[in-house]
């Protein structure tokens, strides 16, 4: 009996200092580029070590501020295109698309669902990265 109240006690410990989201606003402004927040299926953010909460605007912008930036931070989350909830960028699917057609601006959108990101990047003539991929295309592209 008291070994179980000692492995629930570690549980419950654990599970509080889990790093979770916060939740983003669209009155946000991305920590990089300062731009507000406007959909907020496109947004990300950083949990540093120190417990700090940076917002993004895009998994883009969250990416090339990583480049420009040494950091590790504890946690960093994208939000999935489909249910509207953070996801672990690790565990997501990303597919560049356009995310303004008035400006064609064009951004990588998330997905934690392989069917739903295939699906995306077929309509958009791309196809579906991790998260390791978009970064190596950033560096690229900032010439890092």
């Amino acid at each position: 009996m008291k070994h179980a109240l000692w492995v629930i006690g570690i549980m419950t410990v654990a599970a509080c200092s889990a790093v979770q989201p916060l939740p983003i606003r669209t009155s946000a402004t991305c920590y990089r580029c300062r731009r507000p927040v406007e959909d907020l299926k496109l947004a990300a953010e950083i949990i540093d070590q120190n417990r700090h909460v940076y917002t993004f605007r895009t998994a883009g912008c969250l990416a090339t501020y990583l480049t420009e930036h040494a950091e590790d931070p504890l946690a960093v989350f994208v939000t999935d295109k489909t249910s509207g909830k953070m996801i672990r960028v690790q565990s997501a699917l990303f597919v560049r698309a356009t995310i303004d057609p008035k400006t064609n601006e064009r951004d990588y959108v998330a997905f934690s669902s392989v069917p739903d990101a295939v699906a995306f990047a077929n309509q958009q003539g791309g196809s579906a990265i991790d998260w390791a991929a978009v970064m190596a295309q950033t560096r690229v592209s900032k010439g890092n």
